[in-house]
């Protein structure tokens, strides 16, 4: 876990409990390390919510992090299910086109084993049993 993935949900848990003007400060210490230009203190709520994903997705891509933001923002579908997304061959073209199997894919079944183990547990909605 990296400073800047806290200040980044720190920013998000901010915004989203009505204090954007104070994630915004959160953003910029990143934003300020990286080099580039601070975030303006008037953005909207909305428009910072996007500019907080966006900038956990640049400073965190490929350390594990982004998958679980896209589960709990509920945005998988949009980011990684689009047309002309999938398995791709070396020169481009879609092998095995990804393929949007419904909104379960945000809850993971729970095991037959855990189930076992507490029988007050009932299977996740759209995992069979």
């Amino acid at each position: 876990m990296r400073y800047a993935d806290i200040l980044l949900l720190w920013a998000e848990a901010l915004n989203e409990s009505k204090k954007p003007s104070e994630a915004v400060l959160k953003v910029n210490e990143v934003r300020k390390r990286a080099g580039v230009g601070e975030l303006p203190l008037g953005i909207g709520e909305q428009d910072l919510r996007k500019e907080i994903r966006e900038e956990r997705r640049r400073e965190l891509m490929c350390e594990g992090v982004i998958y679980f933001d896209e589960l709990r923002w509920k945005t998988l579908k949009e980011t990684s299910f689009y047309t002309g997304n999938g398995i791709k061959q070396a020169w481009g073209g879609v092998v095995s086109p990804y393929d949007w199997r419904g909104d379960q894919l945000y809850t993971w079944p729970i095991p037959q084993v855990e189930r076992e183990r507490n029988t007050s547990l009932t299977q996740n909605s759209g995992w069979d049993d």
